[in-house]
């Protein structure tokens, strides 16, 4: 039985006859597809206009070319040379065989679905070769980034810096360009991520705001594509242009609370690749993953900032604890002392030498709390009384450095609320403090007055070098001392005394020198 009559390829109205060939070569020139038709010794007989523009080939001169002239005007745009001729091979040595495969193209980066099937006669002989290619760039480019977008999502480690390198090696590797996460500080874009396919650009650490696209990005707060730089004088004057990197892409990248911080995104010379909208989703995507490790990364600066400020406190808290003990060890021995002394010159001392000689008991005491503490009562005291006794007990002290010690109080200062013995070690301190950084021949000045908002304040004054910088910072952390025999105590004890009551105390330099210690108390 004979074989069944292979049906004709196409079909036309007998009004066509004779203009066939003018209708396929309409239908060829319409769709969306490259075309291209070879005889059975491979020679291009016809394309059409889509198969030019997707190899880039003059359509005139290929169907004039002979076979390997045709291969050698596509070769330059094939990027796996070795699969494309090993397929071409492979079917032509079955003539009566199809083949269906991808082919990637490169200048301008292009995915074609590539189907060629042979042309038979009406014999069923074959004659020659039909090769159809379709373009699905974006699907590819689609399908790659849900790809890359699932690897990445899966991405983890303890180290955020390393997640995001991961993530910029990732997109410089997908678009074979330089690619970079760069966080704003003033005009400066400080680069915290960068890969990069040329040599010497990821040692690269910043670059000022105005040499830089993302200055565009970060104005329109929104994703922005420079396709080619050289086509706006704007664009073309900054430092990248200049150097031949003429493409970008950016998008914003923004902190907790909304605000923009900087820029994701990737820079090259190869202006004739487009850039997609598709582009820009990937890359926002992205950036919305890099949010979220820059957030985790200062989430985790801050926890370690806080233990090691609270380790510090731990050891300074120890510290305090050993102090203590050391103190009342010591106290105990001197109080001691200080009883025996009273009791020798109870009957021949002086009474300022017997009223000293109590304050020195008392001192002892309070050394002995440290090991022993109670909580003491705020209290209404005579601030003017306390002051003087403090000065007198150092006024021998001030001469002999060569000091003059000065007080100026009027005649009445309202009681004030504090702890008597608190008071007195407070001032104390103070004096002590100015007497030693005080050179010989200056001068402390204390003056005690009301306040207009019903305070009392109480100023010292000293004519010595000044305060260093951070010196508030003693009034919170003890064992910090500017001089190599200090504990580092005196201004954190004073500093937690004027807590203790209620008050204020500020450290400033005065002008042309000196120190000022300002201390507000609350009155009764």
């Amino acid at each position: 039985m004979p074989p069944p009559p292979i049906p004709p390829s196409f079909s036309f109205r007998a009004a066509l006859a004779g203009r066939e060939p003018d209708v396929l070569a309409s239908l060829f020139a319409s769709i969306d597809m490259g075309v291209m038709l070879t005889d059975l010794e491979h020679r291009t007989l016809m394309v059409n206009r889509r198969f030019c523009e997707l190899f880039g080939v003059d359509g005139g001169q290929v169907v004039n070319l002979d076979v390997e002239e045709v291969r050698e005007a596509v070769r330059a745009r094939i990027i796996d040379l070795a699969t494309w001729e090993a397929n071409l091979k492979d079917i032509y040595d079955r003539p009566q065989a199809s083949q269906v495969d991808a082919l990637t193209l490169k200048h301008p980066d292009c995915t074609l679905r590539r189907e060629t099937h042979p042309v038979f006669d009406p014999e069923g002989e074959v004659v020659g070769r039909l090769w159809t290619f379709v373009d699905q760039t974006d699907e590819s480019r689609r399908q790659e980034h849900r790809t890359l977008l699932h690897r990445m999502s899966t991405l983890f480690d303890p180290e955020p810096a390393r997640i995001y390198q991961d993530l910029v090696r990732t997109i410089s590797a997908h678009y074979d360009s330089t690619c970079i996460v760069s966080l704003r500080q003033g005009d400066i874009m400080h680069f915290h991520a960068i890969a990069s396919p040329v040599p010497g650009v990821e040692a690269m650490t910043q670059n000022t705001l105005d040499e830089s696209y993302c200055q565009w990005c970060l104005a329109k707060n929104g994703p922005l594509i420079i396709q080619d730089a050289r086509q706006d004088e704007n664009y073309a004057r900054v430092m990248p242009a200049q150097m031949g990197i003429t493409r970008y892409m950016g998008v914003p990248i923004w902190d907790a609370e909304g605000e923009t911080v900087g820029t994701l995104c990737i820079l090259d010379h190869r202006s004739d690749e487009v850039l997609t909208e598709d582009d820009l989703q990937f890359l926002q995507l992205v950036a919305m993953r890099l949010t979220a490790e820059l957030e985790r990364e200062a989430q985790i600066r801050d926890l370690e900032r806080n233990l090691a400020e609270v380790q510090t406190q731990l050891i300074q808290s120890e510290k305090l604890a050993v102090t203590g003990q050391l103190a009342a060890t010591i106290a105990h021995d001197v109080r001691n002392i200080v009883s025996a002394m009273r009791l020798d010159l109870e009957d021949s001392a002086s009474p300022e030498l017997l009223d000293h000689l109590d304050r020195f008991g008392v001192l002892c005491h309070r050394l002995l709390s440290y090991s022993r503490p109670k909580k003491l009562e705020v209290a209404s005291v005579d601030l003017a009384n306390v002051l003087r006794r403090t000065v007198d007990l150092f006024a021998k002290h001030a001469e002999i450095a060569g000091i003059k010690l000065t007080l100026h109080k009027p005649e009445q200062i309202p009681p004030v609320r504090a702890i008597e013995d608190r008071l007195e070690s407070l001032f104390a301190n103070l004096i002590l403090n100015a007497i030693q950084s005080t050179p010989a021949g200056g001068q402390l000045v204390i003056e005690a007055a009301p306040t207009q908002d019903g305070r009392v304040a109480v100023i010292f004054s000293d004519t010595g070098p000044g305060f260093p910088q951070g010196i508030e910072d003693r009034l919170k952390r003890p064992f910090a001392s500017s001089r190599a025999e200090g504990f580092g105590l005196g201004l954190y004890s004073c500093g937690q005394i004027m807590k203790e009551i209620g008050g204020t105390i500020q450290l400033e330099n005065a002008n042309p020198s000196g120190a000022r210690v300002i201390l507000e108390f609350l009155t009764v």
